[in-house]
């Protein structure tokens, strides 16, 4: 499939960065890429392992997957497996408030489902990921991971405060500061957690940047100024995105709003 073309598209380092009119183009030209490294690695291995975070954007791009999949166009799903790149603690992963459960329960029913791995929680921390948790067993990599630039330049739960470019970690647990604990609570994209959940879990900021491709978006006038220090800034945890620089296959989708500070000729 064509992907619509960008009106701007650029370079930070090794990140590629596109900017597109509104949200809802970002989106689909995200669920076009996605689907293009889907189909290449299913064509050279038989399957593929892919990893997409919980937050808006990457929702988005999961719902146009989606409306693809409806819609007839041929994937074999069955041999994705399907890993959420974060998730609130205390939910089992049959709880249909979890992260793998709504990605599974948005898949239509008539057609060939990929496998939905819920995100485990080594106990005690430093332990084996258990061998349940394949996508990530053996040190694999991730084919593809798909996410937002949250607050901060967080990606997934990985924050400033925790981040750790050399992990030794795949999964972590992070305390979540008021605004993602609230998220937890009352945002509509999740049934209510009661009480709000006082920590998450996520998997590793070295885990995404080994991933073969990065598709990451940030869309919206609040992010243009976290969109500058993303592609502008110097690489630190003090805007763990910024480490998306570093990576030969990531792509950064904008759209105008969200790029006027970072490219003010778009303005």
């Amino acid at each position: 499939m064509r992907r619509s073309a960008p009106l701007f598209r650029t370079t930070a380092g090794r990140l590629a960065v596109e900017v597109y009119r509104d949200p809802a183009h970002a989106a689909s030209a995200a669920a076009t890429l996605c689907l293009r490294q889907l189909r290449r690695t299913i064509s050279a291995r038989g399957s593929a392992r892919i990893a997409f975070g919980g937050d808006p954007a990457p929702a988005a791009v999961f719902a146009h997957l989606i409306l693809r999949a409806r819609a007839g166009r041929p994937l074999p799903w069955s041999a994705v497996q399907v890993v959420p790149l974060e998730e609130f603690e205390g939910l089992e992963p049959a709880d249909p408030r979890s992260a793998a459960a709504r990605l599974h329960a948005q898949f239509p029913h008539a057609l060939p489902a990929p496998h939905f791995v819920p995100l485990p929680l080594p106990d005690p921390p430093g332990a084996a990921i258990p061998d349940e948790f394949t996508p990530l067993r053996a040190g694999e990599r991730l084919d593809l991971v798909c996410l937002e630039v949250g607050d901060q330049g967080r990606l997934g739960f990985n924050l400033p405060t925790v981040a750790d470019f050399a992990d030794p970690a795949t999964v972590k647990r992070v305390a979540l500061p008021p605004g993602l604990r609230a998220a937890g609570r009352d945002d509509s994209r999740h049934l209510p957690l009661a009480p709000a959940p006082s920590h998450g879990r996520t998997l590793s900021l070295p885990v995404l940047r080994s991933a073969h491709r990065l598709v990451a978006l940030a869309c919206g006038a609040d992010r243009a100024t976290l969109v500058r220090a993303v592609v502008q800034s110097p690489i630190t945890t003090a805007c763990p995105a910024t480490m998306l620089r570093l990576h030969p296959q990531a792509c950064l989708m904008l759209d105008l709003s969200s790029s006027t500070l970072a490219f003010p000729s778009l303005a």
